[in-house]
Protein backbone atom coordinates (compact mmCIF):
# COMPACT_ATOMS: atom_id res chain seq x y z
CA UNK A 1 0.00 0.00 0.00
CA UNK A 2 1.36 3.41 -0.90
CA UNK A 3 1.91 5.97 1.83
CA UNK A 4 -0.75 8.32 0.48
CA UNK A 5 -3.43 5.63 0.54
CA UNK A 6 -2.31 4.44 3.97
CA UNK A 7 -2.54 7.97 5.38
CA UNK A 8 -6.00 8.35 3.86
CA UNK A 9 -7.07 5.11 5.51
CA UNK A 10 -5.88 6.36 8.92
CA UNK A 11 -7.77 9.63 8.42
CA UNK A 12 -10.92 7.63 7.65
CA UNK A 13 -10.48 5.55 10.82
CA UNK A 14 -10.17 8.74 12.89
CA UNK A 15 -13.21 10.28 11.20
CA UNK A 16 -15.38 7.22 11.86
CA UNK A 17 -14.28 7.06 15.50
CA UNK A 18 -15.04 10.75 16.05
CA UNK A 19 -18.39 10.49 14.29
CA UNK A 20 -19.50 7.49 16.32
CA UNK A 21 -18.28 9.07 19.57
CA UNK A 22 -20.22 12.27 18.85
CA UNK A 23 -23.37 10.24 18.19
CA UNK A 24 -22.89 8.15 21.33
CA UNK A 25 -22.52 4.95 19.32
CA UNK A 26 -18.92 4.09 20.17
CA UNK A 27 -18.40 0.45 21.15
CA UNK A 28 -15.46 -1.69 22.16
CA UNK A 29 -16.05 -3.74 19.01
CA UNK A 30 -15.63 -0.63 16.86
CA UNK A 31 -12.43 0.25 18.73
CA UNK A 32 -11.15 -3.28 18.12
CA UNK A 33 -11.98 -3.06 14.42
CA UNK A 34 -10.32 0.34 14.14
CA UNK A 35 -7.20 -1.04 15.78
CA UNK A 36 -7.17 -3.99 13.35
CA UNK A 37 -7.41 -1.62 10.38
CA UNK A 38 -4.56 0.51 11.72
CA UNK A 39 -2.32 -2.49 12.31
CA UNK A 40 -3.02 -4.00 8.88
CA UNK A 41 -2.31 -0.61 7.29
CA UNK A 42 1.03 -0.35 9.09
CA UNK A 43 2.01 -3.81 7.89
CA UNK A 44 0.97 -3.12 4.29
CA UNK A 45 2.70 0.23 3.75
CA UNK A 46 5.45 0.36 1.14
CA UNK A 47 8.12 1.67 1.18
CA UNK A 48 9.03 2.07 4.81
CA UNK A 49 6.90 4.73 6.51
CA UNK A 50 8.42 8.14 7.13
CA UNK A 51 8.41 10.03 10.42
CA UNK A 52 5.22 11.98 9.67
CA UNK A 53 3.33 8.77 8.92
CA UNK A 54 4.67 7.13 12.07
CA UNK A 55 3.43 10.12 14.08
CA UNK A 56 0.00 9.75 12.49
CA UNK A 57 -0.06 6.06 13.41
CA UNK A 58 0.92 6.88 16.99
CA UNK A 59 -1.80 9.54 17.21
CA UNK A 60 -4.43 7.16 15.83
CA UNK A 61 -3.40 4.46 18.30
CA UNK A 62 -3.64 6.99 21.15
CA UNK A 63 -7.14 8.00 20.06
CA UNK A 64 -8.27 4.39 19.97
CA UNK A 65 -6.77 3.73 23.41
CA UNK A 66 -8.42 6.84 24.86
CA UNK A 67 -11.81 5.86 23.44
CA UNK A 68 -11.43 2.32 24.73
CA UNK A 69 -10.56 3.65 28.24
CA UNK A 70 -13.56 5.99 28.16
CA UNK A 71 -15.85 3.10 27.25
CA UNK A 72 -14.52 0.92 30.04
CA UNK A 73 -14.95 3.70 32.61
CA UNK A 74 -18.61 4.44 31.80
Amino acid sequence: MQRRRAAQQLRHVLAVLRHERERGRMTLELADRAEAVVESTVIAIEPEPDEAFQEMVAYTRQEIAALRDALRNR
